[in-house]
Parts: structure tokens; sequence; C-alpha cells
């Protein structure tokens, strides 16, 4: 039952006069279903529906026609809403099963769905419920109407707008997946980057070997010869290990899952980071990784990510005469928690919130691209968990922390 004024004559809410005809104001034949301006129009009184859709009759803005979905309740818009989500626009009335209706539509489309793209428009027949200025700063609506003066011209007009608005959001969003697309090519190439850098020193183990077990060959020293095929093949291993990863990740294959203590994911990262810790002349301390925990994850890929970590933070020490990195690690809170921490002058405090942002990076253009944090957090939170910069480093720089959910965790 409506609880409008029962004088109220909504079907004077649009008035044809000869300034202001029903003519379209223009014509599109043979359009596709698939370029139609969806619309959805609601509101409980029969007579309102039929004008609004004798008004939009062949209407079309910018090339496409309108496709126009009625409800006459807001329990019914909500059926509309949740099987399309492709709505450019809702003309919704306020005042229907109850005086605030429309206002309670209105955040469920924000709130409950989610969606902040479609256009909203407010019509009603009566304006002095509800100040319009009011509804404007409370309402995340697009447009307020009251249906006493609200003509064919001014109904166009605003729907035009809001269309608009709709597609220059929809082309925002385009533009977004296109930024996406392009960062993960990026990233792509910084993995591959990363992977030929790391390649170059087992290579090095290979060639210099080789030369050393021919030395030893024709000395006829088996003991110098094993010790270096030794390394031939240790090197080989880790060469294939890069190789996999990289092609997994060019391929945006997904590594299968597989449970590794942390001390097989010490000696991993170790072998990975041990070059780079002596070169930059940096101590890596870390407690005690042993056997009775392991890890539910792609092992190759978060291996990479600590070892990333590792060596931004032998980048941000380059220039510190103490130069220690810590791993510390704890369950707390059903959650496992890795930390990397170094010692050197930390992140300033008004970075703290864009240090994950794509494309962010507080070194020179030459030396990042702005992606490893970003594309290594997105990678955590893939699996349920979190990477997070804490508030206070534990040695007086920063700190970074991973947080695992206890499904990625298996208790020995």
């Amino acid at each position: 039952m409506s609880n409008k004024n029962e004088t109220e004559k909504p079907e004077e809410f649009l008035v044809f006069s000869e300034e202001d005809p029903i003519a379209p104001l223009s014509t599109v034949s043979n359009v596709s279903a698939a370029v139609l301006w969806k619309v959805l129009v609601v509101d409980d009184e029969p007579v309102v529906l039929k004008l609004t859709n004798s008004a939009l009759e062949n209407f079309s803005f910018l090339g496409r026609n309108v496709e126009i979905h009625q409800a006459t309740s807001s329990t019914a818009a909500k059926a509309h809403l949740a099987q399309n989500s492709d709505f450019a626009v809702a003309l919704l009335d306020v005042v229907m099963e109850h005086s605030d209706s429309g206002l309670h539509l209105v955040n469920y489309i924000r709130n409950e769905l989610g969606n902040s793209k479609i256009r909203i428009v407010l019509r009603t027949g009566q304006a002095g419920l509800f100040s319009e200025t009011d509804v404007m700063e409370r309402f995340d609506i697009n447009g307020y109407l009251s249906k006493h003066d609200l003509t064919v011209s001014k109904l166009r007009l605003n729907l035009m707008a809001s269309l608009r608005a709709w597609e220059h959001l929809d082309k925002i969003d385009g533009l977004q997946d296109q930024v996406k697309q392009l960062a993960r090519s990026a990233a792509l190439g910084e993995f591959a980057a990363g992977v030929f850098h790391d390649l170059n020193t087992p290579l090095s183990i290979v060639t210099l070997s080789a030369e050393m077990a021919l030395s030893g060959l024709a000395a006829g020293n088996q003991d110098r010869l094993k010790k270096h095929l030794e390394k031939i093949q240790a090197s080989a291993f880790r060469m294939k290990e890069f190789a996999t990863a990289m092609l997994n990740h060019s391929k945006q294959q997904k590594e299968e899952s597989s449970q590794f203590t942390l001390l097989e994911f010490g000696l991993d990262l170790q072998g990975l980071c041990e070059n780079r810790l002596n070169k930059n002349a940096v101590i890596l301390e870390r407690e005690e990784l042993g056997s009775e925990i392991k890890l539910l994850l792609r092992r190759t890929e978060f291996v990479r990510i600590v070892m990333n970590l590792i060596n931004n933070a032998c980048d941000a020490l380059s220039e510190c005469e103490v130069r220690r990195v810590k791993l510390t690690w704890k369950l707390h809170d059903e959650c496992f928690h890795l930390k990397i921490s170094d010692s050197g002058f930390g992140v300033p405090l008004e970075l703290h919130s864009k240090i994950f942002d794509s494309f962010f990076s507080t070194k020179s253009s030459e030396n990042g691209t702005g992606l490893g944090l970003s594309v290594a957090r997105g990678l955590i939170q893939n699996v349920g968990g979190d990477l997070s910069l804490l508030p206070v480093g534990e040695l007086g720089g920063a700190t970074f922390q991973i947080s695992l959910p206890l499904q990625c965790v298996v208790l020995t």
C-alpha cells in the first residue's frame, strides 16, 4: 500500500506541452542489444511507470537506445539489480513501501552491492519530506528531481548527463584493466631480468668448475675432479629452478603448492641470497628454522618473495655503517608471521600509505620499477595472507611482515 497523499496526481508529473514534445531526439534502427543503455525505473505508481516509458520511447544517446527495466517496489528492484550488474542508470522513487524506501535502496546499491558505478537519480512527488540539499549531501546519488515540475526535456537531459557520467566511469574501468595488464607485463620483465641476473653466478661457477675439473682429469686427481663436478651439478640444478620459475611466470602458470619445512626454506633462501649479502657486506641474522613447522605454499614463489625483500634491504643498507638484516617468525593470532627487518634508515612515515602502490618506488627509475612490493603483496593476498610494513622497525630501519593464515601452515 502506498503512503502517498491521495490528492497527489502522479499523472501530471510530466508536462507534455507544445514546447516540450514527446518526439524522439534521434532514431536508431537495427541497434544490437549488446550496446543498449540499461535503465532501471522504480516507482509504485503504474501511471508514473507508463509516462516514463512514453517519455523515453525511441530515446537514444550517443547512438545507443535504452532498454528500460521496471519495478514497482524496492524489493522488486533488488531482484532486478541482483540479476543485472550492468545498469547504467537507476531512476528511483523515494516514497514507496515506506516514506524512505528509495533512500534505503540507495544504501543497498552502494553499500551492500558495492556498486559505485551505476548513476542514481531520485524522483519524488513529495519533495517537502526531505531537503534536497540534505539528501544530496548524505546519500551517494547523482540527481534529485521533483515530479511536479519534471518535463520530458528535463528527464531526458538528466538521463543524458547520467549516461555520459556512466560512460566515463566505464572508460576508466577499461583503462584500469589496461594498466593492470601493463603492470603484469612490466612485472614479467622485472622478474625475467632478476632471474637472468641470478643465473650469472651459477653460470660462472659452472665455467670455472669445468675448467678445474678438466685440469683435475688431466692430472689424474679423482678427488679434485669429483669436487668440481659436484659444484657443476649443484649450479645446474639452481639454473634449472630459475628457468622453471621464469617459464611458469611468463606463461602465467601457477606452481603447485607443496609442503616444505622452515629449514628447507632457509636453505633455499641462503643459497639465493648469499652472493648478494656478501657483495653488500650485509649480515643476515635469523631465528632457528627447524622441521617442526611446514608451510603449504608455492615454494619457489614464496622463496623469491622473501629474497626480493632481502635484496631491497641490501639496497637500503648501501650507505649504512651497520648492515644487518634479521628474519624472525612466530605463530600468533591464528597466523604465521615472518618478519624481515633491516638496520637502515627506514621508510618515511608519509610514504607508508604509498609503499605498496603499483609504480611507486623509493629507488631511482634506473634501479626500480615500483612493482616488486605490489606484486609480492598480491601473491601473498592470493593465499589469504598479507604483506605489510610495520610502523616501527625492529632494527631501527624497515620491518616488513608476511602474515599467512593457518591453512598455509602444517604443524608436525
